[in-house]
């Protein structure tokens, strides 16, 4: 106790003064504070486990609670963290912001509770992101909220300064007139608005349409993700709009055509929309990366395109489980011949020769597939991938569905068979608990990495294993594979197993 006393007047009466200053101990006063906190855990460790102490008791001793409370704060303020500098510490707040993401979802969430927090931790911290204008800068506010709402937008606002804005609007339902829509708050409209030329990205909820908003120029604008085609279709302006989510589409005139260089589409379709893909995908020939959702099982209604979209390289199908039967239908509509890249996500009773005839009929080399969380038999499996000859990249995601008969078939193909199914193969993510066995998959990579000469020697592979058991002898066989130049990752996961 003597060590803790000593430690306890070296630092003074005002240790949550120095944890909120972050006034980091050195020298002498470190190493004291270290021993200290060792003898606070030997005599914490000393009273918990004392056999005269009741099993029983409701409350801990006010000795107790005083170690315990010595731990957590002296322990905070030798946190290597705080030792950071100023420069690193913006760096990784900075890597937590919303900015540059691709994918155009729905964003309700509320990103100022997590602002909050962080600038709560300590006045080191608030001081270093109150320089920081693009901590700010990401708002997620109700249209139809009240006046405090109101004041937390305009602090966002100001200290956010001339820093590009990530802004989710969504409308909060009234619990007593539920079925009734609340109108905008005009005073948020305002705010809002004032700062439309910091816009870079949007996400409006069902409720709100981007035409009630005042201003329809968005000179700053790059990724929006709106309710239907037709609040898109009353944008004026937006020269640097490059990625657009649209839920809800239907047969919506967009009127001409507007002046947008878009690279990323992702459309949500409603029963018999198929048809408005394709005039969509036609005027933005520039989009590189194309995703259809679908929740229906009504088929898609059109004739295939003649005209070939040749920007599209990537293409995703969300599934939504079993309610889409039939969202591969559209391959047989779209023309891709440049199409690298098909993503299957949560798709069912698919039919995968539509991709077999979509390949033959458009000409498309296909080099990279993920299959996640779908629903495939194996023989469709193994024959899917023998259709694909120039694949180089294969992902199997959470495909628990697949038994472990067939996926060992699937993965003694890729490795020493007579004809190895995908010689191109050089890329692997497989994420899953029953999709092969391990010693399987270790005869696979073994023979990949070691003598395999009739197929490609792989640059990357990235294996996740959950809830197995491994031997000393398995372990080995993974240390001891080559990384030929390239990068193997394995990681293993089991919580009853560390």
């Amino acid at each position: 106790m003597d060590l803790i006393q000593a430690a306890v007047k070296m630092q003074g009466p005002s240790i949550r003064g120095r944890l909120r200053a972050n006034v980091v101990p050195f020298g002498a006063e470190k190493v004291t504070i270290v021993h200290a906190l060792q003898a606070a855990q030997t005599c914490l460790s000393t009273m918990q486990t004392d056999p005269s102490a009741s099993a029983k008791r409701l409350k801990r001793s006010i000795e107790e609670i005083t170690l315990i409370t010595f731990i957590a704060e002296y322990s905070s303020i030798l946190s290597k963290v705080r030792q950071l500098p100023d420069g690193i510490l913006q760096l990784i707040f900075l890597h937590s912001d919303l900015h540059g993401y691709l994918y155009t979802g729905n964003r309700d969430s509320e990103v100022e509770i997590d602002t909050w927090h962080i600038t709560s931790v300590c006045s080191h911290w608030r001081a270093i992101l109150l320089d920081m204008p693009v901590w700010w800068s990401c708002i997620s506010t109700s249209i139809t909220a009240g006046p405090l709402c109101l004041s937390r937008l305009e602090l966002f606002l100001r200290r956010s300064k001339n820093a590009p804005l990530s802004i989710a609007l969504w409308a909060r339902e009234d619990p007593d007139q539920y079925q009734t829509a609340r109108p905008p708050n005009p005073e948020i409209v305002q705010a809002l608005t004032r700062e439309a030329g910091r816009w870079k990205y949007l996400s409006t909820s069902r409720d709100i349409e981007l035409a009630s908003l005042p201003g329809k120029h968005f000179p700053s604008l790059e990724s929006l993700a709106i309710a239907s085609t037709d609040g898109f279709g009353k944008i004026v302006y937006a020269p640097k709009l490059r990625a657009v989510s649209l839920r809800n589409v239907h047969r919506a005139q967009l009127g001409q055509k507007p002046a947008f260089a878009l690279q990323i589409l992702q459309l949500s379709a409603n029963m018999g929309s198929g048809e408005m893909c394709q005039p969509l995908l036609s005027l933005f020939p520039n989009t590189i990366h194309f995703t259809i959702s679908t929740k229906y099982k009504t088929p898609w209604r059109g004739l295939p395109d003649p005209n070939p979209h040749l920007s599209v390289r990537t293409l995703v199908f969300l599934g939504h489980e079993m309610r889409a039967y039939c969202v591969l239908e559209m391959l047989d509509v779209l023309n891709l011949p440049n199409l690298e890249r098909l993503e299957l996500i949560d798709c069912c009773n698919w039919d995968f020769r539509s991709i077999d005839s979509h390949m033959k009929r458009s000409g498309c080399a296909l080099k990279e597939l993920s299959l996640q969380s779908i629903r495939i038999r194996g023989p469709q499996l193994l024959e899917l991938l023998r259709i694909l000859p120039t694949l180089e990249k294969l992902e199997i995601i959470g495909s628990w569905q697949i038994p472990n008969s067939i996926t060992d078939a699937v993965i003694l193909g890729l490795g020493p068979t007579d004809k190895p199914l995908l010689s191109s193969l050089t890329n692997w993510v497989m994420h899953g608990t029953y999709l092969f066995s391990t010693d399987t998959l270790l005869h696979m990579l073994e023979y990949r990495f070691g003598d395999g000469k009739q197929c490609r020697t792989p640059t990357v592979v990235d294996i996740i294993l959950r809830d197995r058991s491994f031997s000393v002898a398995d372990l080995e066989r993974f240390a001891a594979l080559p990384a030929a130049g390239g990068r193997v990752s394995l990681e293993f996961l089991d919580e009853d197993r560390q």
